[in-house]
């Protein structure tokens, strides 16, 4: 396993992972329990999980998730992020996009990786009838691929790095595909560390 990941899951002191296959097998094998994302494709997987409300209550104040900083100055740094900041941004993402005339239902191509700070709007805005489709490694990485994705799906919004987003323009022009009327979130890119 990476630097990075071991001093994360050991500082986190993690009980659970949810992680896919391809990345399982960089986990050390004394984890409590692993959830393969994976696996929540399949219908019968997802029938053993209760959908009623769990009760707990939740306040603002509440730490949602944390996220680590990229260690720049040292080891990572775990960063709590509390329901009041998503809803934040839930609001202000919600008003961002209303003001260029894009209200749910819209199609979102989600290309931020999970583990950037970046893929917590898409999920914010699933709450707010936001379609997400998620952009598999093959699409991320071949624009010519992609423009035609984006084209028939019909996809109103992307986030995507300015980069990925001139040569996208290049490859769709080159392969003479019209690009649907998206709206680009732009965002820099994580720079990942071991």
């Amino acid at each position: 396993m990476y630097k990075r990941q071991r001093y994360i899951r050991e500082n986190a002191d993690l009980d659970i992972i949810v992680s896919d296959h391809s990345s399982s097998v960089l986990l050390p094998d004394a984890l409590p329990h692993t959830v393969l994302i994976d696996e929540a494709l399949d219908p019968q997987w997802l029938a053993q999980y209760s959908v009623s409300n769990l009760g707990v209550p939740v306040s603002y104040e509440d730490a949602m998730y944390i996220i680590y900083t990229s260690g720049s100055t040292g080891h990572p740094k775990g960063v709590s992020v509390s329901n009041a900041n998503v809803m934040h941004l839930q609001n202000a993402m919600v008003k961002t996009l209303s003001e260029h005339n894009l209200q749910a239902p819209f199609k979102w191509a989600w290309n931020a990786p999970v583990y950037f700070d970046a893929s917590v709007q898409a999920l914010t805005l699933l709450a707010k009838g936001a379609e997400l489709y998620l952009l598999d490694d093959e699409h991320r990485t071949e624009p010519d691929l992609l423009a035609r994705y984006l084209d028939s799906q019909k996809i109103d919004l992307l986030d995507t790095t300015p980069s990925l987003l001139d040569v996208l323009i290049k490859a769709a022009d080159f392969a003479q595909v019209k690009l649907p009327n998206l709206l680009c979130l732009l965002y820099t890119s994580p720079s990942p560390r071991d």
